[in-house]
């Protein structure tokens, strides 16, 4: 009887063991899935930011703002598409941001 006993109790601890494992393995992947995606997410951030760098800094050149006044509507956007760029990239959305970045291209 003692040695079912011993048996019944070293089939729980291994039940619990598999049940801990398998607890430990699920947020192993999880937290791999999370990193991808923030390396993604990080590696699109460094594409675009040249882009909108050189973006901004072109209509800076092309039309430079005199010390009296407001910055012009390409300035604006190109600006917009910078904070937007970075909130989405903070917030986790960098992906849907990445077409209105390009909103001052035309001029």
């Amino acid at each position: 009887m003692r040695q079912q006993w011993t048996m019944a109790d070293a089939r729980r601890g291994a039940a619990e063991a598999r049940a801990d494992l398998e607890g430990y393995r699920a947020e192993t992947e999880r937290l791999h899935a999370l990193s991808q995606r923030i390396e993604t997410m990080l590696s699109a951030l460094r594409q675009a930011q040249p882009k909108i760098m050189e973006r901004y800094n072109h209509v800076v050149e092309k039309q430079p703002l005199p010390a009296d006044c407001r910055p012009g509507a390409d300035r604006l956007r190109e600006l917009n598409a910078a904070i937007e760029a970075a909130n989405a990239a903070r917030s986790g959305q960098l992906g849907q941001a990445m077409p209105a970045a390009g909103a001052g291209d035309g001029g």
